[in-house]
């Protein structure tokens, strides 16, 4: 592999990124919605009471994780076609550097990009919250963790978008097509468990929703890391697979998140290996 050209292009994706419109609008709505900027607004004020922003916080971050495929979903659905569409991936590979090489840079530039902005959002919120009562800070870490492996996994899935489409506009819809679709998922997941009777049901119905969703898996996984602050419905899945796994759940969450984003890294490189650069 070509290091210098894969750093050439990972510098060009990542300022490319920042200068995005969607990029800079979304740095500012993530951490808005992580933080709750109603919340900020009364705390301003002193309308609420000093700990209230720490005892919900973890809340707001834990309902935050169905918005972060939002950036990189469609950012990276159009990284591959936009370059075909205007001829310049043709020009690109007319250079000394491979698929391989290009692909690398593209993905390593937005990745930095967007995993600052998911770790600013967590980082500053966290800090707004707490200040310097650091004992909390070691909980949030790992919340983060599930939230830059989402979003990891999300952007590889964008690349295999972008690959695999000939037109901009089928990418985009592509893209916000799986981003609704991992939403509903897991909604429809908490639904079908709730709705059960929690006494007699079998609490493995809740193991699919967290194998075929990274969104419900990494949400489920923060829940867990945050614990008893966070009042939400991923709590009900997080209950019945904790009755599966026990102990483990822990490790059962990391090691599906850590399935997925292999799969999800590995299968761009392979689709782009066989598509025309045309």
């Amino acid at each position: 592999m070509n290091g210098r050209a894969i750093r050439t292009i990972a510098a060009q994706s990542f300022w490319d990124s920042l200068r995005g419109r969607w990029f800079m609008l979304f740095a500012i709505t993530y951490f808005f919605l992580v933080i709750g900027f109603p919340i900020i607004t009364l705390d301003v004020l002193s309308l609420l009471p000093s700990t209230y922003l720490a005892t919900y916080l973890s809340t707001f971050i834990a309902t935050a994780y169905n918005f972060i495929p939002l950036i990189t979903l469609p950012m990276g659905a159009t990284v591959v076609v936009d370059e075909r569409e205007a001829g310049t991936l043709q020009y690109m590979m007319s250079n000394p550097i491979s698929k391989s090489d290009f692909l690398s840079g593209r993905i390593l530039g937005m990745l930095i990009a967007t995993t600052g902005v998911v770790a600013l959002g967590f980082l500053v919120a966290t800090v707004f919250a707490y200040g310097s009562d650091f004992g909390h800070y070691n909980v949030l870490a790992i919340a983060l963790v599930a939230a830059v492996m989402l979003n990891a996994i999300m952007l590889a899935i964008s690349m295999i978008v972008s690959t695999v489409s000939k037109r901009r506009g089928a990418a985009v819809g592509m893209a916000i097509f799986l981003w609704f679709l991992f939403s509903v998922l897991a909604d429809v997941g908490e639904l079908g468990i709730m709705s059960s009777n929690t006494q007699t049901a079998n609490p493995t119905i809740a193991v699919p929703g967290l194998v075929l969703d990274p969104v419900y898996t990494a949400t489920s996984w923060a829940v867990l890391a945050l614990g008893s602050r966070v009042t939400q419905s991923s709590a009900v899945s997080l209950i019945s697979a904790s009755k599966v796994f026990g102990a483990e759940t822990t490790y059962v969450l990391m090691g599906i998140m850590t399935v997925w984003l292999a799969i999800c890294l590995v299968t761009p490189y392979l689709l782009f290996r066989f598509r025309d650069v045309v």
